[in-house]
């Protein structure tokens, strides 16, 4: 019994196919973590500044306590990731992470300006 493939090229191509995915997977995760890690940051920083979280789900999280917080928040990571990936093969990765940024850009900017005017009204 010969387990040999019949052709190698055949063998090397899906495993070339299977890194590329791969890749492509890597490189949405850490768009996704780095632009998720922005908006915690932010609201972090608004947070001090005396200012409440605007979201009701992301506020509920915050008060089941942080183990909670902290893994509710990397499992939505993990499946924006996903989620955004399967798009990608779709549309292309490009146009995936302009998508992305626009969804996930808007809450940053948000929490900056209110950390920004909260700050000018302080004085």
């Amino acid at each position: 019994m010969n387990l040999e493939p019949k052709d190698p090229e055949a063998t090397t191509g899906s495993l070339k196919r299977v890194g590329d995915r791969l890749q492509s997977f890597m490189v949405v995760f850490g768009y996704t973590a780095f632009l998720r890690s922005m908006d915690w940051l932010t609201t972090g920083l608004a947070l001090m500044a005396g200012l409440g979280e605007g979201n009701p789900l992301q506020a509920w999280l915050m008060e089941t306590g942080a183990a909670y917080y902290f893994a509710f928040q990397w499992l939505g990571v993990l499946v924006m990731a996903l989620l955004m990936w399967t798009v990608s093969q779709r549309i292309g990765l490009w146009k995936t992470l302009l998508f992305e940024t626009g969804i996930l850009l808007y809450p940053i900017i948000h929490n900056t300006i209110m950390i920004a005017v909260s700050s000018m009204m302080a004085r």
